[in-house]
């Protein structure tokens, strides 16, 4: 991680909306997937994951909740690339050092 990213970030007044109507029922999330002609190496995607995020470090960030609003906080972690389900835009509990997207695969499909 680099240090050119502050500590803290303030989210500005749109995400602060976002994050108090989000919920479990309407998770107003999107989604970008690609599909590939090659089926997806886990190994070899968490290797690039980690390349782009030092490059991209204002991404590495957690959602937290202060008092009376919401901020970005740095991190040292990476996203977990999981696999995808069914159910494609599940909630992401913000509460629970969550990066605020996701990273999905199945075969030959990535989804962001």
């Amino acid at each position: 991680m680099t240090d050119s990213v502050p500590k803290f970030i303030p989210v500005d007044n749109a995400a602060q909306i976002f994050v108090s109507i989000y919920s479990h029922k309407e998770t107003t999330m999107s989604r970008i997937a690609v599909n590939l002609k090659k089926p997806i190496d886990k190994v070899k995607l968490t290797a690039a994951l980690e390349k782009v995020m030092k490059r991209f470090s204002f991404y590495q960030v957690y959602l937290k909740k202060r008092f009376f609003d919401y901020i970005f906080e740095r991190t040292d972690d990476l996203p977990v690339i999981e696999e995808d389900t069914k159910w494609t835009n599940r909630h992401i509990d913000f509460e629970d050092n969550n990066f605020p997207f996701s990273i999905k695969i199945e075969e030959n499909t990535l989804a962001v």
